[in-house]
């Protein structure tokens, strides 16, 4: 080991030999020097600082380094700037490079000598010794099987020799030595006995016991349980009314006053509840009698009831209860309340008595919590109305309109206010507020006249707001309407609809060319020109292109006659056709150019067609173009059928073709023929569902003035496009 402390120190002139613990690392002054070369031990020289820096804690260095060197496995270093390691110290280790300190080793291994790298074992039977440098065999009577700083005592009736890993039971009338290091013979020792330590035997004192031959010990007697005498082989129970709460005990104690136990063998005694009692000693508690309590637990006697309280007549109470309104108790103690006689009441809670029944009032019925006035609705002009034994007094009930206003004891009735009324009702202790859509006008006199006996409903278009206690009924404004008598609000008219005057019963709908778009309209706004409107609208519609509206106030939008049109939503009017172009139908929203060979010089709905009309195509072959019965004919000479085909005229707005339609190469669709006739229509250039010999070239009318963009050919009554 001296040997490798000898490897590492290097340059030991010029490094510090003091120890880490506690020792000051190397003093090292930074300046700027020259190289490694004038590091000294402890530091190691930065390239990027130019200086010379302590090496960090876990490595050394000798003079002259340019790096750091990491301690070896067993060596540490806890301070930089040193010029060597440590060995660790006996019990303790390093794995690892590089350590800034060193590792205790686990319990049950060692380390036995400086500067180890790991901890070994300590045999089974041994034990590590405090500072973990050596393994120690365990003593008699003791053993040892898994790693540990300690060894294990053996248990009763066990015993072990030095080094042992587990402990031999002794035979039987054997036991171990007083170092359980081996086994002797034993006298015999009888229940209620107990084996000493020089295997003698001596009797179980007062308090616990034993219960077989050759007893090491004796048992203490269990809490709840006593024992007065030596030499026994049991304990009792501590009897009911009595507990013991530690083990040993020679007697049981008595429960303390408050407290009892209806169990034998008990450890505590319990508390009597709040409302009962006990003196003590005793097996249960009994509870307060009727007109006592208590509140706590625990009690050991009872409180009477106050004056003005009582438990009505029960037992076992926690509190007493104030005699309720109706009742009184003049006595304390008292286990119940008397009710108040007839005559008098008492309207307060916890009274020692009640009060007589005062002059203008009655009480018919015992336990009365108030002397009665007069109903309300009833009145009564004498004093001292009031029921004894003999019986009651009546009181006159108020007529139709009026009331006492909820009062008792009145000696007058008071007439309905306008907009009330007692509903037809004698004996009214209120009047009624009118509910909205009623009312009621009618003054009262105290002396000559009650109030209004009634409400009235209010007629139609009237109506109360809403609001009740009205003493008349308000008309519609316009705009609104009530149509059924009682109304309590009146509605508004419906969009679409108006009401121009007040009082109004029903609204009037809109008419025709008219319109409202908001409810509660007092009157209709007519459309504007260029709209319409039905009946009852709630808004104007703007004409569509290809119909007006000249005036404001039409009822509906008119079509464009044939030869003329209109391209604009909401117009006015309608243009004529220019020169050269017409337009057969009406409603329509453009017109049409003439075709080749035909005309138009003024307004008129028909095409002018020539009979016969040869065009020359751009291949050099001839069309010839006739008009027979209203069609176009077209024989292209190419074809190899001689004979004229007719050539319907397609409306192509349903997209027959597209473009100039050169470029078509669709499927079956749809084409509609003048009169509105739909029929298939199938790609010129397809063979399906008709087969076709010839595939005829498309043509439009910019350069040929056939069809609109390409041709409608028919075949069986099929449109080929």
């Amino acid at each position: 080991m001296l040997s490798e402390l000898v490897d590492i120190f290097v340059d030991a002139d010029t490094a510090d030999r003091s120890s880490q613990s506690g020792d000051k690392s190397v003093d090292v002054e930074y300046r700027d020097i020259g190289g490694p070369q004038d590091c000294s031990a402890g530091t190691f020289w930065n390239a990027d600082t130019k200086k010379c820096e302590d090496c960090p804690a876990g490595t050394y260095s000798g003079s002259g380094a340019s790096s750091c060197i990491a301690c070896k496995e067993g060596f540490y270093n806890s301070n930089t700037g040193q010029g060597f390691c440590l060995p660790c110290d006996a019990g303790t280790f390093a794995n690892e490079t590089g350590s800034k300190t060193c590792m205790d080793c686990a319990a049950g291994s060692i380390a036995g000598e400086t500067g180890s790298t790991e901890c070994t074992v300590c045999k089974p039977g041994e034990y590590s010794d405090s500072d973990h440098s050596d393994c120690v065999k365990c003593t008699g009577g003791t053993y040892s099987d898994v790693p540990s700083d300690s060894c294990t005592p053996c248990p009763p009736d066990t015993v072990s020799q030095t080094g042992a890993t587990s402990c031999t039971p002794c035979d039987p009338n054997t036991h171990p030595d007083q170092l359980s290091e081996q086994c002797i013979e034993d006298e015999k020792c009888y229940p209620g006995e107990k084996r000493d330590e020089d295997g003698g035997c001596s009797a179980c004192p007062a308090g616990s016991y034993s219960n077989k031959e050759n007893a090491t010990s004796c048992t203490m007697c269990d809490a709840g349980t006593f024992n007065s005498e030596t030499n026994q082989t049991s304990c009792s129970l501590c009897p009911a009314g009595s507990f013991s709460n530690k083990t040993g005990s020679v007697t049981c104690e008595g429960c303390p006053a408050g407290q009892y136990n209806d169990e034998t063998g008990a450890t505590k005694c319990s508390e009597c509840d709040a409302g009962s009692f006990s003196p003590g000693n005793v097996t249960e508690c009994t509870l307060c009698p009727a007109g006592q309590y208590n509140t706590d637990a625990g009690s050991s006697y009872c409180l009477m009831c106050a004056p003005g309280s009582s438990t009505n007549n029960a037992t076992g109470q926690t509190k007493c209860a104030a005699c309720s309104p109706g009742q009184a108790s003049s006595k304390e103690g008292s286990p119940t309340c008397t009710p108040c006689a007839k005559g008098s009441s008492q309207s307060k809670k916890g009274q020692t008595e009640c009060n007589l029944c005062e002059a203008g009032t009655f009480s018919e019925k015992e336990g009365a919590k108030v002397c009665a006035n007069c109903a309300a609705g009833t009145f009564s002009k004498d004093k001292g109305m009031y029921s004894g034994t003999t019986g009651s007094s009546e009181c006159t009930p108020c007529s139709k309109g009026s009331s006492t206003e909820g009062q008792t004891g009145s000696s007058v009735c008071i007439p309905c206010a306008p907009g009330s009324s007692t509903n037809n009702q004698d004996g009214s202790s209120t009047c009624t507020l009118c509910e909205p859509g009623s009312y009621s006008n009618l003054t009262g006199h105290f002396a000559s006249r009650a109030g209004s006996p009634s409400c009235d409903a209010c007629a139609v278009g009237t109506s109360t707001d809403d609001a009740p206690g009205a003493a008349k009924c308000s008309e519609c404004t316009p705009g609104h309407f009530a149509k059924e008598t009682g109304s309590a609000t009146c509605d508004s008219c419906p969009p679409g609809s108006f009401a121009d005057s007040s009082g109004s019963s029903s609204c009037t709908v809109c008419a025709a060319g008219t319109s409202s778009s908001t409810p509660a309209a007092a009157s209709c706004t007519p459309c504007s020109a260029g709209s319409t409107a039905p009946a009852n609208s709630t808004a104007c519609t703007t004409c569509q292109a290809g119909t007006f509206a000249p005036t404001a106030g039409s009822a509906e939008c008119t079509a464009c006659a044939a030869g003329s049109y209109n391209n604009a939503a909401g117009s006015v009017s309608c243009d004529n056709c220019t020169a050269g172009s017409y337009q057969d139908k009406t409603g329509q929203t453009e017109c049409t150019a003439c075709a080749r060979g035909s005309y138009q010089d003024q307004t008129e709905t028909e095409d002018q067609l020539t009979d016969v009309a040869n065009i020359t195509l751009k291949e050099g072959s001839v069309v010839h173009l006739s008009a027979v019965s209203g069609d176009w004919v077209i024989r292209n000479p190419s074809h190899p059928y001689e004979e004229t085909i007719p050539l319907k005229q397609c409306v192509w707005d349903v997209g027959c073709s597209a473009g100039d339609g050169t470029g078509y190469r669709g499927q079956v669709n749809k084409a509609t023929l003048e009169g509105g006739e739909s029929v298939d229509c199938q790609a010129w250039n397809k063979d399906f569902p008709h087969v076709h010999i010839f595939h005829p070239n498309a043509y439009n009318s910019e350069n040929y003035g056939i069809g609109n963009d390409n041709y409608c050919r028919f075949s069986d009554m099929q449109c080929m496009c």
